[in-house]
């Protein structure tokens, strides 16, 4: 055993921390990981990911090898499956994981290999996927023993089960450890653009110059009638409890909405009023769908549907979108993909991320093969106002359909009100009831007096809401034609929403770089441009080899001009 490393993990055994803990934090840090803060490549190679229980010591160690804080990772594990995503061969990922994170640790289906490495005080639940050590008292030899015959052979990941515990606040018997998490959370994922507005938000406070093509959050102001109207209901002290399926005058003024611009009937108590649009994706999902069930849904495409469909048992199954097909799917495709257990399909148009409608033909045939099979359809139709040089058409209108189609739709996009949690949707009376208990036991009701406000969105002027979308349409054509003059990189025009998703496949040959998430990576650190890779959008589908990113110009003029400018010159230096 090296002096020099004993000595640095001394420094580090204090507090009557446990000693296998601190064994586990300096072989990895100082002995295998080789951190060397003066090297500015040093974050491309192995990465270290870690329970909250354990950040006190892995925080000390970062700071004894040189690391000023800016560079110390946040415990936790929402990056594991972008860190698999991005390993370059032969990197490793380490992961010291407390006994109420072994779940999160199930969440690695895709891509394991033996460059994951786990430390953990239980054994895994998957153990024949794993080589396993188990160590009574984790000694820096059996630490240094287990990595050395681990690089030696094996093609499995190494799981070493050690009686770690969290800091000098607990003790090292089990017994202290909380209860575990529920399996279930191993299955819920998240949306990652979240995580990259956080680094540009991390990256611009140390006084980086960065432009952001990352959240897809319209950048103008609520339209100042409805905002007016939000501030008198408060002034009327509108601030109390309200039927958790909306206030009567905003699902009277949503049914009128709904027949003008899908051109069916609808009534009020077809219509729920939730926080936003995602509730009730949720919220339909956990009324539908049983364990066992299978539910289709685009990829790419927004990651809440994947999740949530896992997450309340069912299994999901991906809907490729082609990129040949103008980001639309094969109709013989999905009707290969339909078994005796599917129940719902997940429709998105405009989509997220390609910006792309589904044509009515497409929709047709989605329709006839919905009423064929009993299944039913959720459409998100959040971005249907935000069209350009096309028609927006929706499945609901088809013979059949309005009974077993559930329409998500909101204000956040159209009104530019992300932060007010506004959403709804339409479905058939009967659902609509069982949708409205699920929001009695979760948010009790929606905020009221947001609630009036949104009666003024929909009843008042639209001449805001309308300069917004013209100037969305000016800017995609823009961005792509920007886009399709980069060398390596090719754009469909976008036919609605605010993104585009370019294949960057040829760009990122041209750089030596494997996936769009080191380009992704590159670009930010690199040229000052935030994009989101495309495994922010769900896993890849099989036989899939392109590469691509997506970029939201829901951003200035300016703004997009310079930072595709960047782009430009990064890729083609």
């Amino acid at each position: 055993m090296r002096a020099d490393l004993v000595t640095k993990i001394e420094k580090l055994r204090k507090g009557n921390r446990p000693e296998a803990l601190v064994n586990a934090v300096g072989g990895i840090l100082f002995a295998e990981m080789r951190i060397d803060p003066g090297n500015p490549m040093w974050e491309g190679g192995d990465r270290l990911l870690f329970s909250e229980a354990y950040a006190e010591v892995v925080r000390e160690a970062f700071l004894r090898m040189g690391c000023g804080p800016k560079d110390l990772p946040a415990a936790g594990f929402d990056t594991l499956d972008i860190c698999l995503a991005t390993m370059p061969y032969p990197r490793r990922l380490f992961c010291l994981v407390d006994q109420s994170d072994t779940v999160s640790i199930s969440r690695i289906r895709d891509g394991l290999s033996d460059q994951v490495i786990v430390i953990c005080p239980i054994e895994p639940v998957d153990s024949p996927r794993w080589t396993i050590h188990t160590c009574e008292n984790l000694s820096l030899i059996d630490l240094e023993s287990i990595f050395t015959a681990h690089r030696a052979g094996g093609n499995k990941p190494l799981w070493i089960t050690a009686p770690l515990s969290g800091s000098r606040l607990f003790d090292i018997q089990p017994s202290a450890s909380l209860p575990s998490l529920a399996e279930r959370m191993s299955k819920l994922g998240t949306e990652t653009a979240f995580d990259v507005l956080a680094e540009v938000n991390q990256l611009r406070a140390e006084g980086r110059d960065i432009i952001s093509f990352g959240l897809g959050e319209p950048d103008f102001d609520t339209p100042s009638h409805i905002k007016e109207s939000a501030k008198r209901a408060l002034d009327e002290n509108q601030t109390h409890y309200c039927p958790s399926a909306g206030i009567p005058e905003l699902r009277e003024s949503i049914a009128r909405y709904m027949q003008r611009t899908r051109r069916i009937p609808v009534d009020p108590d077809e219509v729920v009023v939730t926080p936003g649009a995602k509730p009730i994706v949720f919220d339909v999902m956990m009324a539908l769908l049983n364990p066992g069930d299978e539910a289709l849904y685009p990829n790419p495409g927004y990651p809440i549907y994947e999740s949530v469909i896992d997450w309340v048992g069912a299994r999901s199954i991906p809907l490729p979108m082609l990129e040949e097909r103008n980001w639309n799917f094969s109709v013989d495709d999905l009707a290969s993909r339909i078994t005796s257990k599917t129940k719902l399909i997940v429709l998105n148009t405009p989509g997220n991320p390609t910006g792309t409608l589904l044509g009515i033909e497409v929709l047709r045939e989605i329709a006839r093969l919905a009423v064929e099979n009993n299944l039913w359809i959720i459409s998100d139709e959040v971005y249907s106002q935000i069209i350009f040089d096309s028609e927006f058409h929706s499945v609901v209108g088809f013979p059949g359909m309005k009974e077993r189609t559930i329409i998500v739709d909101g204000f956040s996009k159209t009104y530019a009100m992300t932060g007010w949690r506004m959403g709804y949707g339409v479905m058939n009376r009967e659902l609509a009831k069982h949708v409205a208990k699920i929001e009695t036991n979760i948010d009790s009701c929606t905020c009221s007096f947001s609630q009036i406000a949104c009666v003024s969105a929909l009843e008042g002027p639209h001449h805001e809401s309308q300069y917004m979308i013209e100037q969305f349409s000016q800017r995609s054509r823009i961005i792509v034609e920007l886009l399709n003059g980069i060398d390596g990189v090719r754009c469909l025009p976008a036919q609605g929403a605010f993104y585009v998703f370019p294949n960057v496949t040829e760009a990122c040959r041209r750089l030596g770089l494997r996936t769009a998430n080191e380009l992704q990576k590159a670009l930010l650190e690199q040229a000052g441009v935030a994009v989101l890779p495309r495994t922010c959008f769900g896993r890849r589908n099989e036989g899939e080899d392109q590469e691509y990113i997506r970029l939201s110009f829901a951003t200035s003029m300016e703004n997009i001009r310079e930072g595709l400018k960047r782009m430009k010159q990064f890729i083609e230096k």
